[in-house]
């Protein structure tokens, strides 16, 4: 008689074979190099993909990273890897990808790319999930970063103002943006508004307005007829420092956006003339100089705000300044 064999099947969990749950998923974690930049600043973007795995390597790992709005690779893009690993970020693109061939057990790779964005906000950029060969999708990243948008605050001085006349010349070089019909309205493709805060020697703020700019357009104040003839302070001052800070109209208008000054534009140059003592004596000489740039501080911001807020519910329409005019000025002796 044949003897019968009986078979016995033995399984055998391999973690390299299957998605056995000894086997933990790839992480990946992220961050920016700063918690805050302003437009245009490259920042360092670093990705660590870790294997938690001792003693076992993963393969194929590999994760994507589509940016946020605004924001693409730096010129140069600045790759890095303490790991063999193929990384994808080309100059100006808006997505990262990287592949890791092998990702040992226990290993952290770390990767970095430089990053800028062109538009301010809070970015919040996450990643795809990190995936590998021989086991289970890891986690998504995230990492969050606020772009300012400095105020392109312009600012300058005007003294002898009881003797004569200084004249401020505003334009906008189009930097937000411009279209094929000209115009001279806030409602123009790319104009701005041209926010005027002007300050007595004591800090007090006698008048504020706004003027709107379009791309290439020419308008002005005079000092002594738009700025200090309706102060709000019962002294007219002899001499003023005036602020500039530029923002889009809202709904095609620059009506109360001096007061309002929420969102910033970087569109505005501007030139002041001084009125001083002449070479001979008795005369009067005028010089004309470019306002001095610089970055407005929110706190800075919210002051100018809330007193041009205050100088437009003074009801009696003292310190708003009067309406801006096409062209260049000049400025002559009274």
């Amino acid at each position: 008689m044949r003897k019968r064999h009986q078979a016995v099947l033995f399984l055998v969990a391999l973690p390299s074979l299957c998605f056995g749950s000894n086997v933990e998923s790839p992480q990946l974690t992220k961050g920016f190099g700063t918690l805050t930049a302003p437009v245009g600043a490259v920042t360092v973007l670093t990705f660590r993909a870790f294997n938690p795995n001792q003693g076992f390597a993963l393969t194929n790992v590999s994760f994507s990273d589509p940016l946020p709005a605004g924001m693409s690779v730096a010129n140069p893009p600045g790759v890095t890897s303490s790991c063999l690993s193929a990384v994808t970020a080309a100059a100006g693109a808006t997505n990262i990808s990287v592949l890791i061939g092998t990702l040992g057990g226990g290993v952290t790779c770390t990767i970095t790319v430089n990053v800028v964005s062109a538009t301010p906000g809070v970015k919040v950029n996450t990643t795809s999930t990190i995936t590998a060969n021989n086991t289970a999708p890891g986690a998504a990243a995230a990492a969050t970063i606020t772009i300012t948008d400095p105020a392109p605050f312009l600012v300058s001085y005007f003294p002898n103002l009881n003797v004569a006349d200084s004249v401020i010349n505003l334009t906008n070089p189009g930097s937000d943006g411009a279209g094929l019909a000209a115009g001279t309205t806030a409602a123009t493709t790319g104009a701005i508004c041209a926010n005027v805060y002007a300050f007595s020697p004591d800090e007090q703020m006698v008048s504020c307005c706004s003027c709107p700019v379009t791309p290439n357009g020419l308008v002005s104040l005079s000092v002594q007829r738009d700025l200090i003839s309706n102060t709000l302070t019962p002294a007219v001052p002899t001499s003023i420092v005036v602020k500039l800070v530029a923002s889009p109209p809202v709904a095609g208008s620059c009506q109360g956006s001096a007061a309002a000054l929420a969102t910033f534009s970087r569109s505005i140059t501007a030139w002041g003339t001084k009125v001083h003592a002449g070479a001979t004596p008795g005369t009067l000489a005028t010089t004309e100089v470019p306002f001095s740039g610089g970055q407005l501080s929110p706190g800075e911001a919210d002051r100018l705000r809330q007193l041009c807020n205050f100088i437009g519910s003074n009801g009696s329409g003292f310190g708003v300044c009067r309406s801006c005019r096409l062209g260049g000025l000049g400025a002559g002796r009274l």
